[in-house]
């Protein structure tokens, strides 16, 4: 080969490594842009998940003390029924006023058991659940507060029988 052919094809073969090159440099940058993208997505998921796991801590903590409010609060107020009842055995009162608060005692009961399955809802309900179903538990206490009282102000109004020595 002569020296201007070697020369000629020297000059292609460094014009053809330099386009190569450039096409893999660009390559390269892309592929890194990609990878500056992929860690900032990775970066924020990981803040949401951090942040996510704090919130649901916390919801956890408030939804407990709401259920122990709950369970305390039905506790407290279910067993009435049954003491309005003794209670109400225990005095002579006419047979009108013992249905009248033998009604009032089974609607209270029918509450009781009302507020307690939902609280058993609420045990189990999930964040998006939450609202609706704790404002049924709500709902449901302040029924059993009514009927508690409905039941006691029967015992407290019902008419006693009079007695009568021999």
């Amino acid at each position: 080969m002569t020296r201007l052919a070697i020369l000629a094809l020297a000059l292609g073969a460094i014009t053809g490594c330099s386009r190569h090159a450039r096409s893999s440099d660009k390559a390269a940058d892309e592929v890194a842009a990609q990878q500056k993208d992929v860690n900032e997505e990775s970066a924020k998921v990981h803040r949401k998940t951090v942040e996510l796991d704090r919130d649901t801590a916390s919801f956890d903590t408030r939804r407990e003390f709401r259920l122990i409010g709950l369970r305390a609060e039905h506790a407290m107020v279910a067993p009435q029924g049954e003491m309005i009842e003794s209670l109400s055995a225990q005095l002579p009162i006419t047979d009108a006023g013992r249905k009248d608060i033998d009604a009032k005692v089974d609607v209270f009961q029918k509450r009781s058991a009302e507020a307690a399955t939902s609280i058993s809802n609420l045990e189990t309900a999930t964040p998006g659940e939450w609202t609706e179903r704790d404002g049924a538990a709500d709902d449901a206490m302040k029924k059993l507060e009514t009927a508690r009282d409905d039941a006691w102000k029967a015992f407290k109004e019902a008419k006693r029988a009079e007695h009568r020595s021999s």
